[in-house]
């Protein structure tokens, strides 16, 4: 059985071969949903300025859930070396407490194409900081064909938070 994902060739578990091609794939899909492009959504004028942006975070994961591509700011955010992330199920992003919630979010953006949630728990790659993300944009994306290939997150890393327990 042949995956969608085969266009663009992954490199290792996880990270596109092509990051180029899945941000055009991600933005293209935001415009779909919502009029309004990735680099339109954050300001900027290439692919490369999402790349090397260290304000906005831009990070996506397949249909199996595997982190495929993280930009500067969300490698910055969630404290993770490239070779380790792209072997990560992005359920792992979320502390366990969270995960189930989180799971429902990933599904309804399955459904509806798009979801924003106004808070989301993620903790660091090496369990060393738990915080919260606000205004998290949530996209499926799609191929030239409309065949769904995964999703892509959005987030402002000025708006992070640090996570309090509510207990």
């Amino acid at each position: 059985m042949s995956s969608p994902l085969n266009a663009l060739q992954l490199e290792t578990t996880g990270k596109v071969a092509d990051a180029d091609e899945w941000v055009r794939l991600s933005s293209q899909s935001l415009e779909q949903c919502c009029q309004e492009s990735l680099m339109e959504r954050i300001n900027v004028t290439s692919i490369n300025e999402i790349h090397q942006h260290d304000r906005f975070a831009v990070l996506s994961h397949t249909l199996d859930e595997i982190f495929c591509y993280f930009n500067r700011a969300a490698l910055e955010t969630f404290e993770q070396s490239e070779p380790d992330v792209y072997q990560l199920h992005s359920k792992y992003s979320a502390p366990d407490f969270v995960r189930e919630k989180r799971a429902q979010v990933v599904q309804q953006a399955v459904v509806d194409d798009l979801q924003v949630f106004s808070t989301a728990v993620r903790i660091t790659a090496q369990s060393q900081r738990i915080f919260v993300l606000q205004n998290v944009l949530l996209w499926n994306v799609y191929d030239e064909s409309g065949e769904r290939l995964g999703q892509t997150a959005l987030y402002d890393r000025e708006s992070i938070l640090p996570y309090e327990d509510e207990s």
